[in-house]
């Protein structure tokens, strides 16, 4: 459960800290990748949460990268 409300973030503020959309941002909530919590504004995301999915999808990023690019040889 989240507490403080600043560690709370709005879906439409997730969406541009990822680079996705809202619909985007409510999949990942449903696969259970992103925590959040229903209040009167509607659903406020953990930042925590959003934080550790940016870091995770750079470092696939990186990954997919090293795996595309060919071995340069001299």
């Amino acid at each position: 459960m989240v507490s403080k409300t600043s560690d709370r973030i709005s879906i439409g503020q997730v969406a541009r800290l990822l680079n996705v959309s809202t619909t985007r941002v409510e999949q990942l909530a449903a696969q259970g990748r992103l925590s959040f919590e229903r209040t009167s504004l509607g659903r406020l995301f953990d930042v925590e949460s959003v934080h550790r999915l940016a870091h995770e999808r750079v470092l696939q990023a990186e990954r997919d990268a090293r795996v595309r690019l060919p071995a340069i040889r001299s």
